[in-house]
């Protein structure tokens, strides 16, 4: 079975939002296998810039006076990344016989539900306490109103 392994690379930009990276698939891809032992790049793989696509998204719409604390705004924000990503990878006819498999639009995706629920974590003091159910950022997300905890 050949895996085309995605690549994704996301920088969290506190009060600037947020950066993603992502090779965009493609037909007949050569993998580019990384090891701690090699850093170079396989002869027969390359990567241009074209095939690169940038994601860029603001904070959510937390109006200032609002924000509480910051404490847990990167970890919530990580945290919702990774299990968006994978919930969207699992349901996506894309992803079947591959779990390595991502698309734009998947990392977009949990870059948006990660950026609402950081959005609700800042209104709130405490690391823990602070993180929302995935129903309230899905909803501060749909609504695009952050209602009052």
């Amino acid at each position: 079975m050949n895996h085309v392994h995605s690549r994704v690379i996301i920088v969290t930009l506190g009060s600037d939002g947020s950066v993603g990276l992502v090779r965009r698939p493609q037909v007949n891809a050569h993998s580019i296998l990384v090891s701690s032992e090699s850093a170079s790049t396989p002869t027969n793989a390359t990567t241009e810039e074209s095939d690169i696509l940038e994601i860029r998204l603001e904070c959510a719409p937390v109006p200032k006076e609002m924000i509480k604390d910051t404490t847990a705004a990167g970890d919530t924000w990580i945290g919702y990344f990774i299990a968006e990503l994978a919930r969207v990878q699992s349901n996506s006819p894309e992803s079947i016989g591959s779990l390595a498999t991502l698309t734009p639009a998947m990392v977009n995706q949990a870059m948006q539900i990660a950026t609402y629920a950081s959005g609700i974590t800042v209104t709130r003091m405490g690391a823990i306490p602070s993180i929302p159910e995935r129903a309230e950022a899905e909803a501060f997300f749909k609504s695009q109103k952050l209602q009052p905890s």
